[in-house]
């Protein structure tokens, strides 16, 4: 699912203060697959079946010249 939304390279973090409060990083091959894909029912799907409360943020990123 994330590789076909052209998201690779994870990271995952947790907050020092708050357990439960978890930043997932990725690279992006294409902004409008990512894009696409955090809008998805599918993604929602599967956060709410994996205990995710409260609504995502989410940011897509480049890097800076």
């Amino acid at each position: 699912m994330i590789c076909a939304a052209g998201l690779t390279n994870p990271h995952v973090y947790q907050s020092v203060d708050n357990p439960k409060d978890v930043t997932i990083t990725f690279d992006m091959a294409d902004p409008a697959k990512a894009k696409a894909f955090a809008a998805s029912k599918t993604l929602k799907t599967t956060m709410t079946k994996l205990g995710v409360k409260g609504k995502p943020q989410m940011q897509f990123l480049t890097p800076a010249p």
